[in-house]
């Protein structure tokens, strides 16, 4: 399309001009046959330059210090309060007990029941948790009024 308009334009210069060059050769007989040459469009300018490449960022030669990321800094945490506490299934601080009475770890299960009908109800405490912490003997919790 632009092919077209151009040469409407340049017919149009040279009928708008052919009077005048008739009329040109009529006062100057002696240079009829110069022509004046046709003006040239003019240049295209240059398209532009293309856009600077990006580079690669460049790899340090020594490698960054590994920095724990946000999940690890929190189970870095959460170990440490595991590891105070005793663990996710602990409820807070152990209480270690020391034996119900003196002996108490030599005596057979027998022994034990036997002195547990005549125990008091602190007694009777004391040997729940003994036991629960210790060997966990069913027939020793049972006794002590531990509930099934």
């Amino acid at each position: 399309m632009p092919g077209l308009l151009v040469f409407s334009v340049r017919l149009l210069v040279e009928l708008l001009l052919a009077p005048v060059r008739a009329l040109r050769d009529t006062l100057m007989p002696g240079r009829a046959h110069e022509r004046v040459a046709p003006v040239a469009p003019a240049p295209e300018p240059p398209p532009p330059p293309p856009p600077p490449r990006k580079r690669p960022p460049r790899r340090r030669s020594t490698p960054r210090r590994a920095e724990p990321t946000r999940g690890q800094v929190a189970a870095m945490r959460e170990a440490e309060r595991e590891a105070e506490t005793g663990g996710a299934d602990s409820i807070g601080a152990q209480v270690h007990l020391d034996e119900p009475w003196p002996g108490y770890d030599a005596m057979g299960l027998e022994e034990v029941l036997t002195r547990l009908q005549a125990a008091s109800d602190v007694e009777l405490a004391v040997v729940r948790a003994y036991e629960r912490e210790h060997e966990a003997r069913q027939a020793v919790l049972l006794a002590a009024g531990e509930e099934a």
